[in-house]
């Protein structure tokens, strides 16, 4: 089968991009034809796109790449069509029903409802959500939340969204064994690896820590793996909870690390 994935890059370290990259791995082990079309900075992918966060801010920008995208996909004449970064189905309402039908959106989170919020962006997204083939959702919750937006401003489109969705939790890729032994920790270990930021859910899981330590939990440490920027307000609104919550034995913030660390 002949994939055509739609991204931003494949070649750094966020979300958006190693979920793709992970993706392509995999199609590729399976024996899969994969094609990317990004932004930039991919090796051998059609270059024609522009940063995700435009076409919200800007819908209409969506236009010119559209027909850009279109010659790609008439070059490539892919099985599926696959976006991975949500802001590119933008694009869709340009491309036409048949390419819509033949593509699949994978749904990460806030993304999947931000564009419902304002009447310009709303407009192409009642489109894309009313053609698109089907729908990824990382997790049960986005899922809800997504269908109960749609059901909101469109009414039985809510419903058909979650009949034309499914469920595909991330994982990772796990590291390549070495022969380190494990120190012998009897302890808890928890991490979150992702920005600081509200929608990673930063406070609500220092809330549940909190709940876990007062009914008397085995001893734990919860790391916070990524970006957390000193002067940022909700960075600071994490750590003043921490010490609200008395976490600070047990939490810690270790921004960004390496690869190599973080394996």
């Amino acid at each position: 089968m002949k994939v055509l994935l739609i991204c931003d890059t494949i070649e750094e370290r966020d979300g958006w991009c190693t979920y793709t990259r992970n993706l392509r791995d995999a199609l590729v082990s399976k024996g899969h034809d994969v094609a990317l079309c990004t932004r930039h900075g991919t090796t051998g992918s059609y270059d024609v796109l522009k940063a995700p966060l435009r076409y919200v801010r800007n819908p209409f920008a969506a236009w010119s790449s559209a027909r850009k995208l279109k010659k790609v996909i008439q070059e490539v004449q892919p099985d599926v069509i696959h976006i991975t970064v949500e802001p590119y189905a933008m694009l869709i309402p340009f491309l036409g029903k048949g390419i819509a039908k033949q593509t699949v959106l994978t749904i990460h989170g806030s993304y999947g409802i931000r564009p419902l919020e304002h009447w310009v962006q709303r407009m192409l997204a009642h489109r894309y959500y009313q053609n698109i083939g089907h729908f990824i959702t990382v997790s049960e919750f986005t899922k809800k939340a997504v269908s109960a937006a749609l059901k909101k401003y469109y009414g039985k489109l809510g419903k058909e969204f979650a009949a034309k969705s499914t469920v595909i939790k991330n994982g990772i890729v796990l590291p390549p064994k070495n022969d380190t032994k494990p120190q012998d920790n009897p302890n808890k270990s928890i991490i979150l690896v992702g920005g600081v930021k509200p929608r990673k859910g930063v406070l609500e899981a220092l809330e549940a820590c909190a709940v876990y330590k007062q009914q008397g939990g085995s001893p734990f440490s919860f790391t916070l793996i990524g970006t957390a920027e000193k002067n940022n307000v909700y960075v600071k609104d994490v750590q003043e909870r921490i010490r609200k919550l008395d976490l600070e034995k047990e939490v810690h913030i270790t921004g960004q690390v390496s690869q190599e660390e973080l394996d």
